[in-house]
């Protein structure tokens, strides 16, 4: 059998904008520790981790803690959570049995507290598990069992359903969530996820600097207009008493002084008022010859402005484009300023030019009444020159019209200052509204959900979608040998994380595989996790006996201790692939880079790494669906085979 379900419609792939700007990291410390640290520092990271869906992590700190003998109930309980958390039975190996065993024992030695009685219960799950793999009457340990459960707190509960999930039987699995599974889909959209889970991938916002304009220099037309045409003036004042001073000359030269003068206060007003627009246009319409040098400053501003309902990459928002990225590259080149970190100026910018509110400018002179004031002293200036002329000053009047030069030339010069100072106020005035920008924005991000949440709600999403496809494949949980729930990285999505902590994604792949005792099918599911949305689900069914291969492609480099201990893992990529005889690819999720030193992962940042094989179940999809292709359906009798030979070794650890 092998059928095909598709959702209909264009297939959607979240923040697709052609353009991915890097990375988003907070600046969060809690998966951090220090040399030296306290064990309650260090179990709070380990605490950290388990929530965060990083339990080889946790269990490392917890597994140091317990060796120098910093023992607590608490940790005890911490501890056989995360070696248990992410492992199906037969990963669970005779040492790892033998310290949880330990861990457990340890609790014997403290007074009972919820810890102790969390640790009972789930001994009590695990020996049913184990039991009926024995094929043992077990229907009053089961009762048992449940009961215990069912006095835990809620916490410890959702705690032990969700790390326990690959080593519970599906007859434990659906008792213990037949009263809770119907929750999940109510919880999966708790703690306001709609409205705040957004804003993890939103980077930590970087405060606005104020942008100073470029100084505005005088042309050298100008200087020439400013020395000649004074020059001029001059020589014509000379040539008076050369030609014979007369009432009309001095009038005349009285006249062309107080014209004069008032022409030149009010045209150096004006020009103030030219040189600053010019300025703006300069600034605000720059020449576009940013294209030949893009930057990841303009390609934010071209995402957010496509982005935004602004006329997109039109003509109509170039100028503003091209300011914002000459400023952001100019302004933040030298400050390691990464782009995501201004992205909110950015939308700012984006949103006035939508609402067609351009920047502030300070108030600009009054224009009519200047221009009178200019002709009133032009007309009076003309007057000194009319007077000279019938004075019989020919020389002088002459000389005195080239003084109109002087007057404009000086006038363009003189406005340098002012137009400057207007300058400084309009930064000042911007760079106030930006400022209340990003207080505003600080404020809008303070609810920022914590990884741990990410990670609860990623978790809850998968045991949705888990239930949901055995809900549509008419499936009880009982029905299920085993499943398998893998997650990558969707097309764009972009990444966000803590420092220190896992990848987290705005929208995964969710692959589910439902293994029963007939054959396998599986969903494929495109999940945007802020809003919990699904879409473009792909089913299918297939007997074991269609399954031609599960192949995984490694790149990378191991590096060995002389015990033989890996000392480094660092491989760069893992390509998963699920293969049917007809030729069918039925699954490809892919792993990126990991680098584990000493047996600790760390990301690769250099490489664009992720941490998906904490967080896709990769490692355990491997085991199952590996036996699956080699065994084909014999790996059902293998399974129990091994589940069987487990729980030998588990009670033959308990017994010790």
């Amino acid at each position: 059998m092998n059928s095909h379900v598709s959702a209909s419609g264009q297939a959607y792939v979240g923040h697709q904008t052609g353009v991915h700007i890097g990375d988003v990291l907070h600046g969060a410390s809690f998966y951090s520790t220090m040399s030296g640290d306290p064990p309650e520092r260090r179990q709070e990271v380990a605490q950290a981790h388990l929530d965060g869906g990083n339990p080889r992590e946790a269990e490392e700190i917890l597994r140091t803690l317990f060796k120098e003998r910093h023992l607590t109930t608490e940790r005890a309980y911490l501890f056989v959570l995360s070696v248990l958390s992410g492992r199906s039975f037969v990963e669970i190996t005779a040492s790892l049995s033998d310290e949880i065993h330990h861990a457990m024992r340890i609790t014997g030695h403290h007074s009972r507290d919820r810890w102790c009685e969390a640790l009972d219960v789930i001994d009590v799950l695990i020996r049913y598990a184990h039991s009926e793999y024995d094929e043992e009457t077990v229907a009053q340990d089961l009762a048992a069992a449940l009961k215990q459960f069912s006095e835990l707190d809620e916490k410890r509960q959702n705690e032990i359903d969700r790390h326990l999930g690959q080593i519970l039987s599906g007859a434990v699995q659906e008792r213990i969530t037949g009263k809770r599974k119907y929750q999940v889909a109510e919880a999966r959209m708790g703690g306001d996820r709609v409205r705040r889970a957004w804003k993890f991938f939103e980077a930590d916002p970087r405060p606005p600097m104020k942008w100073l304009a470029p100084p505005i220099r005088a042309a050298a037309t100008e200087w020439r207009d400013a020395v000649l045409g004074s020059a001029a003036l001059a020589l014509a004042i000379v040539c008076i008493p050369l030609a014979g001073v007369t009432v009309g000359a001095v009038a005349g030269v009285g006249i062309i002084a107080a014209g004069g003068s008032l022409a030149l206060r009010y045209a150096t007003v004006n020009q103030t008022s030219v040189r600053h627009t010019e300025s703006l246009r300069a600034m605000y319409w720059p020449q576009p010859y940013w294209h030949q040098q893009e930057t990841e400053f303009g390609k934010l501003v071209d995402q957010c402005f496509r982005n935004g309902e602004v006329g997109g990459l039109s003509a109509i928002t170039a100028g503003h484009r091209e300011y914002l990225k000459q400023r952001l590259h100019q302004q933040y080149i030298d400050y390691r300023v990464h782009p995501s970190e201004l992205k909110w100026l950015i939308m700012w910018h984006a949103a006035r030019i939508a609402r067609q509110h351009y920047y502030p400018t300070a108030a600009p002179p009054n224009a009519p009444q200047t221009t009178s004031f200019r002709t009133i002293g032009l007309i009076v200036w003309g007057v000194g020159l009319a007077t000279l002329l019938l004075s019989g000053q020919f020389l002088p009047f002459l000389l005195a019209v080239g003084s109109w030069w002087g007057i404009r030339g000086i006038a363009r010069i003189a406005a340098l200052a002012p137009a400057q100072a207007l300058l400084n106020h309009d930064a000042d005035l911007l760079l106030a509204e930006e400022q209340a920008e990003y207080q505003r924005w600080r404020h809008v991000l303070a609810d920022r959900p914590s990884d741990a949440e990410m990670a609860r709600w990623l978790a809850l999403d998968k045991a949705f979608l888990r239930d949901d496809a055995l809900q549509r494949a008419n499936l009880r949980e009982r029905d299920l040998v085993t499943h398998v729930v893998l997650t990558e990285r969707a097309p764009f999505a972009r990444k966000s994380r803590v420092s220190d902590g896992p990848s987290r994604y705005e929208a995964y792949m969710v692959y589910v595989f439902l293994l029963t005792q007939y054959g396998m099918r599986t969903a494929r599911t495109h999940l945007y996790l802020p809003t919990g949305d699904t879409r473009n689900e792909h089913r299918q069914m297939f007997t074991y006996d269609a399954v031609a291969s599960v192949s995984v492609v490694e790149k990378g480099v191991r590096v060995f201790l002389a015990d033989g201990s890996p000392s480094i893992d660092n491989r760069s990529d893992r390509v998963f692939q699920l293969t049917l005889l007809n030729g069918e690819c039925v699954a490809e999720v892919r792993e990126k880079s990991r680098v584990s030193i000493n047996n600790r992962y760390v990301e690769d940042d250099e490489q664009g790494a992720t941490s998906a094989a904490f967080t896709s179940g990769f490692d355990s999809a491997l085991q199952v669906l590996e036996a699956v292709a080699t065994e084909g359906r014999d790996w059902i009798v293998r399974d129990r085979e091994r589940r069987q030979r487990w729980a030998l070794n588990w009670c033959t650890s308990s017994d010790r």
